[in-house]
């Protein structure tokens, strides 16, 4: 353990080293049809400063792992992971020259995969299609396992906590009113939520789910959340809302056009569409004023996780050729029709 927790790639890892966001321009009217409301909206980069948006949290988890005891250099790691987090601790892995095997879901597009297996030993990439967390589970109970436990454990949110929501809502962006961000784990979003809650900040955090059924890479359904979750709940939020595949797809393709040197892939578009849809629900209901600030706007930031280039070829199958794919900017109106 003394070893491990000398090792020089715990230093070069540390996200506290890291910039993990950058905010970008806001949107223009193009994408922000509530300008004339007040609403300010703007793109957050959460993977700028690293390889990806998960760092804080494979670097806690891992990191309290060799803390207690229970990840040793002979110890074999395993975790269930869609792709950010499952990358993020094999790299750190690798560095430390611990065996760690990725549990990835049967669907997990190729690049994915292969990102993972890329690193070679003492990394493994194995696919299942059965459920990954129950796989990771049940393997890392066995002696000799250890399972980074992004579903289980509390380490994860309390390290976006400490690592990510100080760079967000330290006052260096100036007033945030409202964060909109994707939920998979519940990691992030409640990191931020804790923040906002203990330093007595307004914002308010949204949480983006996908729809019942709907799969969105990175991203989980209600359903889903409740079933894998279990130290964190939907309940411990007060704003949430959903959108279905086609939805978050749509507007990650509508910020290719309008959003400057961005990625952000379908969960980062999962998040715009519930930003806007949440906006416009609120504007019809007449609600939108309890989350303006002093000088009467409202500042929303949407976090933007993940990298489309991973699923270039879903765009096309997702999205209607002819009237969605096919065009060089994506309406407004079409982000706000709720039968997208």
């Amino acid at each position: 353990m003394t070893y491990l927790l000398q090792h020089p790639a715990l230093e070069r890892f540390d996200p506290s080293r890291r910039n993990l966001v950058r905010l970008a321009s806001p949107l223009g009217e193009a994408l922000n049809p509530f300008v004339k409301d007040g609403v300010t909206i703007v793109p957050a980069i959460l993977y700028d400063g690293t390889f990806n948006s998960k760092v804080p949290v494979a670097y806690g988890l891992i990191t309290e792992g060799i803390r207690r005891g229970l990840l040793t250099s002979s110890t074999k790691a395993i975790l269930a992971s869609s792709g950010n987090t499952g990358l993020g601790a094999a790299q750190l892995c690798k560095a430390l020259g611990l065996y760690c095997e990725v549990v990835m879901p049967n669907d997990t597009p190729d690049a994915k995969v292969g990102q993972v297996s890329a690193l070679g030993n003492p990394i493994n990439a194995v696919v299942v299609s059965s459920s990954t967390v129950q796989y990771a589970k049940e393997k890392g109970e066995q002696p000799g396992w250890f399972n980074i436990d992004q579903y289980g454990d509390i380490v994860n949110l309390l390290s976006q906590y400490k690592y990510f929501a100080p760079q967000l809502l330290d006052g260096r962006h100036g007033r945030i009113d409202l964060v909109v961000g994707p939920g998979g784990t519940l990691g992030t979003t409640g990191g931020l939520a804790k923040y906002a809650t203990e330093h007595g900040l307004s914002t308010k955090i949204v949480l983006a789910l996908c729809e019942n059924g709907h799969e969105i890479p990175g991203a989980r359904d209600e359903i889903r959340v409740r079933r894998d979750v279990t130290y964190a709940s939907v309940d411990d939020f007060e704003h949430r809302m959903t959108a279905t595949r086609t939805q978050a797809f749509l507007a990650s393709y509508a910020m290719f056009a309008e959003v400057e040197w961005t990625q952000g892939g379908p969960t980062s578009g999962l998040a715009l569409s519930v930003a806007l849809r949440f906006l416009q629900k609120h504007k019809i209901a007449g609600t939108l004023d309890q989350f303006r600030g002093p000088d009467g706007k409202i500042n929303l930031v949407f976090l933007c996780p993940d990298d489309y280039r991973i699923y270039g070829a879903l765009y096309k199958s997702t999205l209607n050729g002819q009237r969605d794919f096919s065009l060089s900017r994506v309406p407004v109106g079409s982000l706000l029709d709720e039968t997208a």
